[in-house]
């Protein structure tokens, strides 16, 4: 049995109702991808690039679900209660006179 190092970071996690666990995480940025984005922007960080974050449901024994991408230009803030997560909707190539917001509820298929 060998282990590997994972690239990808753990960012936050969430306890749902049940038990169950959802997790934000950050994929690897590729390095020439990393390079263009600093290059236009010199605070670029993917750890606040919602393109970059992905989620992934447990319960107590085993994993629920694959990769599930974020909402579009959806950071993920805090979880509510009936298994509803809430997300700080901001676009970069907008400048808005409010924040957005929305809501998503996690249900099982």
């Amino acid at each position: 049995m060998e282990l590997q190092v994972l690239r990808d970071r753990h960012y936050q996690l969430f306890l749902l109702d049940e038990g169950q666990i959802i997790l934000d995480y950050v994929k690897e940025i590729p390095y020439g991808i990393y390079e263009q984005k600093k290059a236009v922007n010199p605070y670029y960080h993917h750890y606040n690039d919602p393109s970059f974050h992905r989620l992934i449901l447990f319960d107590q024994k085993k994993q629920l679900s694959g990769d599930i991408p974020m909402p579009k230009n959806g950071h993920l803030m805090i979880r509510l209660p009936g298994n509803r997560l809430l997300f700080q909707i901001k676009d970069p190539d907008v400048e808005e006179d409010f924040i957005r917001y929305e809501i998503y509820q996690v249900v099982k298929n």
